[in-house]
């Protein structure tokens, strides 16, 4: 029997990254280093989704499963410049950097008020059921995502992390 993460993983794979495929993203694997650390691979198994945009930059979705295995995730997203990311640690070039390296991103909750990532109960019932309407929800707050990328607008599900330059 296929667990509840597996089982999750692929339904998003069959509906959520092509609705970002059709948008003009696409799916972007783990590098080698990343591939090394058991964490970054249980908590992105997916990769990355990435989409270049007229000035150079990267636009950037990540799909983040809870670290502990459990059948829950969020997505975060934001943008990265051609110039790349001026960390307080290192200059991280735009190629190599993500989500977490960024001074403002955003995160899309089912519940962003409590944070409350996206989840599959383990309650009694059809998992296939349950997979599908988690996915359900999911796909129609991909719009939420999109207004943001457009003109930094927060849908009812999407919380901002960081600050702006210049706030």
């Amino acid at each position: 029997m296929i667990d509840l993460k597996t089982q999750l993983i692929m339904a998003l794979n069959e509906r959520l990254i092509p609705l970002f495929v059709n948008r003009g993203f696409a799916l972007i694997s783990l590098s080698a280093d990343e591939r090394k650390s058991r964490e970054i691979r249980s908590s992105f198994p997916m990769g990355r989704l990435r989409r270049t945009t007229e000035d150079g930059s990267f636009q950037i979705v990540e799909i983040q499963f809870d670290k502990y295995g459990d059948a829950k995730f969020r997505l975060n997203f934001g943008t990265i410049p051609p110039t790349g990311i001026d960390h307080p640690v290192k200059h991280v070039e735009q190629w190599e950097a993500d989500i977490a390296y960024l001074p403002y991103s955003a995160e899309l909750y089912s519940f962003p008020f409590f944070m409350k990532w996206f989840s599959v109960s383990r309650s009694v019932g059809d998992a296939s059921e349950k997979v599908r309407k988690v996915v359900d929800r999911v796909v129609r707050y991909v719009p939420e995502v999109e207004a943001w990328f457009q003109n930094g607008k927060a849908g009812p599900h999407v919380r901002f992390v960081g600050r702006r330059l210049g706030e």
